[in-house]
């Protein structure tokens, strides 16, 4: 069975809803932050009557009304920290304070005390004098001495199987159409197709209707987006070429999301798809829910204080969340390829991965930031190590989106010294 353009909530059948059980329930299955597995079984185990109820109810116009009673309190999670030095401490390689962070981060204070002690002795950091703990609660009371240990974390969403369908049935129906639209340097969260037929003169091949799962297995486009950035660089240096290679990520992205955009004739129109009567109702629904989640996002951080700088946002653990992450950044993929000639560029979701030529003229991080800001001058505004990045069109919204300074990663490449060092990207 293929996917068919639905004009009513009349057409959708039994066998609409079947198909989006199957899909979320793989989704959810694979899905590491959405804990369903037990909802799932339980609405199993009357399957063909919780489905003929949830029909009922969206051919009588109530789809709002069924996403919205299975709004629940976001789920919090611990994501991390981050350390800043305070006055005895000064400066901070990133790199040594992304080790120590991430030490603490899996519950190892006594690691975290290594790495501290190591970048002292290589005087990446300076504290006032140096000193060694093998207990754990004294090392972190030492680490919180020499920094402002900042919690981070995530907000997971807690939706009813009944939601999980619709987002599922959301897809099939008009997420995929979204997702065509991307371009090849989009490789993440991809959802699964068949290979186009060149001779029919298709650029994206069909989606995958009857596929367990909605998207591409995580390994396989990740492993692909790394390996053709350092194939990339390594042909550019055998070619005698050199390269100046960057890779960052956002800074809670999913945090960060206004979903409005969706509804954004502007933004539709930029990437060219035009919906029906009812897919534009259907994707007015759902969004209107997850900016009702983002709402109650953000009294929860507010409420318990979590001191982190991130707005409710979109939530973790629902697929067709996935879709709308990858299609806002649908303009930046193209302002980079066009402005910048990059010899390759490549994003999964968040994380970017950028290659230019090196002219020579570039000699630090800055001012390839300079470089990049003057060739995209309204879409980076660079700020000291901050840099905001402000998408074309105008439809962005409520959306704050910043590049992890702690996670740019810039490389200088040339020659047999420079494919040396590939391993290390």
């Amino acid at each position: 069975m293929r996917p068919r353009r639905i004009s009513s909530w009349d057409e959708i059948q039994l066998e609409d809803l079947f198909a989006a059980f199957r899909k979320a329930k793989a989704d959810c299955f694979f899905e590491r932050s959405a804990y369903v597995a037990e909802q799932f079984a339980v609405y199993e185990n009357g399957l063909f009557e919780n489905l003929q109820v949830l029909l009922g109810r969206l051919r009588a116009g109530e789809v709002s009304a069924v996403l919205v009673e299975a709004q629940r309190n976001p789920g919090v999670f611990a994501k991390g920290v981050t350390l800043r030095p305070r006055g005895g401490a000064t400066g901070g390689d990133r790199e040594s304070l992304a080790a120590i962070q991430e030490a603490l981060r899996s519950g190892d204070p006594v690691e975290a005390e290594r790495l501290v002690q190591a970048a002292l002795d290589e005087e990446e950091i300076a504290l006032p004098a140096h000193a060694f703990f093998s207990d754990a609660d004294r090392a972190f009371e030492r680490l919180k001495a020499a920094f402002e240990v900042v919690p981070e974390f995530r907000l997971v969403g807690d939706f009813d199987v009944n939601t999980h369908v619709v987002s599922g049935l959301w897809i099939n129906c008009i997420g995929h159409q979204f997702d065509a639209k991307l371009s090849r340097h989009a490789f993440g969260s991809r959802v699964r197709r068949y290979a186009a037929d060149r001779t029919a003169g298709q650029k994206v091949g069909a989606y995958q209707y009857e596929a367990v799962g909605t998207f591409e297995p995580y390994f396989q486009p990740y492993r692909r987006w790394r390996d053709e950035g350092i194939k990339s660089i390594d042909d550019a240096l055998k070619n005698e070429d050199s390269v100046v290679a960057l890779t960052l990520d956002f800074s809670s992205y999913y945090h960060s999301i206004d979903p409005d955009f969706m509804l954004d004739e502007r933004f539709k129109s930029a990437i060219g798809l035009e919906l029906n009567g009812w897919e534009s109702d259907f994707t007015k629904d759902f969004i209107n829910t997850i900016q009702q989640w983002g709402a109650t996002a953000a009294s929860v951080i507010g409420a318990q204080d979590l001191a982190a700088p991130q707005i409710g946002g979109i939530p973790i653990g629902l697929a067709a969340v996935r879709i709308i992450t990858n299609v806002l950044l649908y303009e930046m993929d193209r302002a980079i390829v066009d402005a910048l000639h990059p010899i390759y560029y490549g994003r999964y979701v968040d994380d970017v991965f950028l290659v230019i030529k090196d002219s020579g003229r570039i000699k630090s991080t800055e001012q390839l930031w300079l470089y990049i800001s003057s060739c995209l001058p309204n879409m980076f505004r660079v700020s000291g190590e901050e840099v905001e990045v402000c998408l074309p069109g105008n439809y962005q919204g409520e959306t704050k989106l910043r590049l992890k300074p702690e996670k740019q990663r810039v490389f200088f490449l040339r020659g047999q010294a420079g494919r040396d060092l590939l391993s290390n990207i």
